[in-house]
């Protein structure tokens, strides 16, 4: 979803490579306005942050209270990389072994108190 709707640049980190051919998935920063910043100037960063702001929601949503609670407070001035890059060092495709093992454990440590009950 966050490709379909042309944001994967807000999560994407600054130190990717820029691919010319795919400007699409190139790291996307805020437009910096100075004291002369122009009518467009000023357009393109409020629609850079809305999307941004879309972004977030789409990372955020869905999440239960423990992840929630690794985040930046509310009203952190952040953006979505800052989110994104929280919950991938938390939760990403690194650490889906550490959560299966942890699963299996708990998963046996219930299954022992079960049996230790019946006993």
């Amino acid at each position: 979803m966050i490709r379909h709707l042309g944001g994967f640049g807000h999560i994407a980190s600054l130190s990717d490579p820029i691919l010319p051919h795919r400007p699409d998935l190139n790291p996307s920063a805020p437009p910096v306005l100075t004291a002369v910043s122009t009518p467009f100037e000023l357009d393109a960063h409020s629609k850079w942050w809305e999307l941004d702001n879309v972004i977030q929601h789409i990372l955020v949503a869905r999440l239960g209270s423990s992840p929630q609670m690794l985040l930046p407070e509310e009203g952190a001035d952040c953006m979505a990389r800052d989110i994104y890059d929280v919950l991938w060092a938390n939760f990403g495709a690194n650490r889906r072994s550490e959560g299966m093992n942890l699963f299996l454990e708990l998963l046996s440590d219930t299954t022992d108190l079960r049996i230790n009950e019946s006993e």
